[in-house]
């Protein structure tokens, strides 16, 4: 797995999703955030149980914290808001990427 940089879909270590994937693991990097900032998880994380999900101040400390738990950057960009998870590309999802490379005249 390390050597690959890739995850199969089997090798899952996640409570949110059944299988692996890059985005099942940004959604558990974010419910784990929630957790660690907020104490709760929101309503609509999937697999949550009932003892986890927030109240109406789990709720407002999520809206509180938003940017931080939103969007999610790159580990060099930590000076900025905003949400650092360890994620392996899936072994098996197609994943594109846009290089562009432009000179100023």
């Amino acid at each position: 797995m390390a050597q690959r940089n890739c995850r199969f879909s089997d090798e899952n270590n996640l409570e949110v999703h059944r299988y692996y994937s890059y985005s099942a693991c940004t959604v558990q990097c974010r419910k784990d955030r929630q957790i660690e900032f907020c104490n709760c998880s929101s309503h609509l994380s999937p697999n949550t149980p009932d003892w986890q999900m927030c109240n109406m101040d789990g709720l407002e400390c999520l809206n509180r914290n938003y940017e931080d738990l939103s969007v999610i950057i790159a580990k060099w960009s930590r000076g900025r808001k905003g949400l650092v998870c360890d994620c392996l590309p899936s072994c098996t999802e197609v994943d594109i990427s846009t290089v562009h490379d432009s000179k100023e005249k």
